[in-house]
């Protein structure tokens, strides 16, 4: 969901001093002062001026050398003593066929630790080449006793498919296109949220605004919730009997219905999804850590489940989505994918890094699940359609459309939200592309 912090827009701190500028400042002058002291000395490289700088008085207790005695024309004779060249017998040191080596000891020591190693063939690296030699030979990595990496989390065979951009799956044989219906919620800008049900349709904008039709879509209101302050609604759902949940940035989760609304004591929501008569949502309290929770009645009380695998790296990524039918569930974020159909273990879909929104496409744990796949490099979205046997299959290209905002910019293809129409048939995108409807 698109989010932007203005509070350092109008913030420029006032940086101290750096270390050594207030002395910098009070020293200035005196190094003038200083370096006026060199003016009109004359050149201190002329051999006359240096010559009279000396004081040959000094030199009187100094006792001269035979060669420093000699005259500018005679030449000097410079003794550098015995230094025992003479007695040195290259030839009998290195001789071929010396009986014995002349050397030291430590030579002797040298020679034989050389002798003794391996021939590598002219190889570099270890000479034990096996997997042994090389795990023996690399230092162990530290980890933290609570770090899940260090768990293999990331490095077994269901999730290390998260690790690689892997190409998205196969199309389908048949691909969905768009229909020319329309919603009026689209008037008002952007859409983050969808919800449509029987009678009613709600929907939030980028700007935090809800909005409630009663007529299934052809008009709508805005309706005013008090949350707190600079807290704004972010995402919308709705269950049967009308009851309008609501999901604030805070993680704060809201209910009610005609204009009259209660804060839940839950927080830490990531995410949200309803189905008949069942609230889930992601949570990511401190205390308690990543969670997919259940509630029956509104969000007072709640029952926990266990994630493990790859569900727990795909909730821990940004921007989590869920989806919930019957006891089935669809859980997806930048990491990828995961459903399960028992509402107990979770299966990664191949090939749906990228999942921005999820919905399932009707009622009960067989409904198809439908996850929108945005590529960031290509700017496009894709539909993906996974059935119930976990077959996934690319359904629509919902790249950018022609609706240019200026001349200049690029229009947006990732959607952000998705919602079944079961009276129409059809499925709802919004993204930043507008509000389409989809169908077979």
């Amino acid at each position: 969901m698109p989010t932007k912090n203005e509070a350092f827009d109008d913030w420029s701190p006032e940086l101290p001093a750096l270390d050594g500028e207030e002395e910098e400042d009070a020293t200035a002058g005196e190094l003038d002062d200083e370096l006026s002291s060199f003016e009109d000395e004359g050149d201190p490289f002329d051999d006359a001026v240096a010559g009279d700088s000396l004081d040959e008085a000094e030199f009187d207790d100094v006792e001269e050398d035979e060669a420093m005695a000699a005259g500018d024309d005679e030449d000097a004779e410079v003794d550098i003593g015995d230094v025992g060249i003479a007695d040195f017998d290259e030839n009998a040191a290195f001789a071929a066929d010396a009986d014995e080596w002349e050397g030291d000891d430590d030579y002797a020591d040298l020679e034989g630790a050389i002798a003794s190693v391996p021939d590598d063939g002219g190889e570099e690296g270890l000479f034990d080449a096996s997997e042994e030699a090389i795990d023996e030979a690399l230092p162990e990595l530290d980890a933290d006793d609570n770090d899940e990496l260090s768990e293999g989390l990331l490095l077994d065979d269901a999730t290390s498919a998260l690790l690689v951009d892997e190409p998205l799956p196969p199309w389908a044989d048949v691909a969905w296109e768009k229909k020319p219906l329309a919603l009026a919620f689209e008037e008002r800008g952007e859409l983050l949220s969808l919800a449509t049900g029987e009678s009613l349709c709600a929907a939030v904008n980028v700007l935090g605004e809800l909005l409630v039709s009663r007529d299934r879509g052809e008009s709508f209101e805005s309706v005013r919730v008090a949350t707190g302050a600079n807290d704004e609604i972010v995402q919308v759902a709705l269950s049967k009997a009308g009851t309008l949940h609501l999901l604030t940035a805070s993680g704060a989760l809201v209910v009610g219905n005609d204009g009259v609304f209660s804060t839940t004591s839950r927080s830490g929501i990531l995410a949200m999804a309803l189905t008949d008569g069942k609230l889930a949502a992601l949570s990511a309290e401190p205390s308690r850590g990543l969670e997919l929770i259940e509630s029956t009645d509104a969000g007072t009380s709640w029952t926990a489940r266990p994630l493990d695998g790859a569900a727990v790296v795909v909730a821990a990524a940004p921007n989590p989505v869920l989806a919930t039918s019957g006891a089935a569930f669809g859980m997806g974020s930048e990491a990828g994918l995961v459903v399960s159909r028992d509402g107990a273990e979770f299966e990664l879909v191949p090939g749906c890094a990228g999942t921005v929104a999820l919905t399932f496409a009707g009622e009960g744990s067989e409904a198809p699940l439908f996850a929108a796949v945005y590529r960031e490099t290509e700017n496009r979205t894709y539909l993906v359609r996974v059935s119930a046997e976990g077959h996934a299959e690319v359904v629509a290209d919902l790249g950018a459309n022609d609706a240019i905002l200026d001349d200049d910019a690029e229009p947006i293809a990732c959607a952000n939200a998705l919602a079944w129409d079961a009276s129409r048939k059809v499925l709802w995108v919004a993204g930043g592309f507008g509000l389409v409807a989809l169908a077979a």
